[in-house]
């Protein structure tokens, strides 16, 4: 029995010694690489900060390797094929290389930095990158996409006029305040340019409401008010200037008598 014992010990280590050479020698299957597009989209709001993303690189066939086999890559920046410019808008700072293994379940998660400046129309940008096998001419080539939103901020107090009601004098004393609501659209503490309240030279006549701005675009708004029974200060549409703070719009009123009727307001921030 004790002779027997040996005899195992032997045989397992000739064993284990075999598996350790058939690892040695074995061709690693080749490594299908790929961006993961729905994790390279990002939008930003365009107001001048600068935001942290990553770009999301997987190996598709690991599957057909072993535990302890990795895989090592690396990614550039492929720049004529780049809609977005390094060092306008992002930052990229390269590794010698990444390691697709076991540990990381064979994705690379890759810090980018996105820049933004202040943009009053909404655009779109493209990164492409190449990811490469290390000691291999095969190339991935992936696309990292940026949103920039336009920049809106409306937030302030306002002077307002219309050309319906000249009551300037009136007007002059009122002073209109618009902020963000948390239904996402802006109020106005006037929102038909004060046409009410200077036609009716009351100040409890202000006609509040709600309008959405699409970059530089007013559109069609209802939410005011005094509409639902009387349809006074529908703002039609409209134009927003982000740089000088100056809103204009056109408005409806189809209750009083002779109409309907309609006038333009322009709302300036102090």
């Amino acid at each position: 029995m004790k002779s027997i014992i040996p005899v195992f010990l032997l045989m397992l280590l000739f064993s284990c010694s075999n598996d350790d050479e058939t690892n040695t020698d074995r061709i690693l299957p080749t490594p299908i690489i790929e961006f993961v597009a729905e994790s390279n989209t990002v939008s930003h709001i365009s107001d001048g900060s600068t935001y942290q993303d990553q770009v999301t690189v997987r190996l598709v066939n690991s599957q057909v390797y072993y535990f302890n086999e990795s895989i090592e890559f690396t990614l550039r920046v492929d720049t004529q094929n780049s809609t977005a410019i390094e060092g306008v808008d992002f930052n990229f700072t390269s590794s010698s290389s990444y390691t697709f293994n076991n540990f990381n379940n064979f994705t690379q998660h890759i810090d980018i930095e996105i820049l933004t400046e202040e943009m009053h129309t909404s655009t779109t940008k493209e990164i492409t990158f190449i990811a490469q096998e290390v000691d291999s001419n095969i190339e991935v080539h992936g696309v990292f996409t940026i949103n920039y939103e336009c920049f809106v901020d409306l937030t302030g107090n306002y002077q307002v006029t219309n050309d319906f009601c000249l009551n300037n004098i009136f007007s002059s004393s009122i002073t209109v305040n618009i902020t963000k609501a948390n239904n996402g659209k802006w109020h106005l503490t006037s929102a038909d340019g004060l046409f009410l309240a200077t036609c009716a030279q009351s100040i409890v006549l202000l006609n509040p409401g709600y309008i959405e701005v699409n970059c530089s675009n007013v559109p069609y708004s209802d939410d005011l008010f005094y509409y639902p029974n009387y349809d006074i200060g529908t703002v039609l549409g409209g134009t927003w200037n982000q740089e000088t703070g100056i809103l204009m719009m056109q408005h409806r009123n189809t209750s009083f008598s002779g109409g309907p009727y309609f006038w333009n307001s322009r709302y300036v921030r102090q």
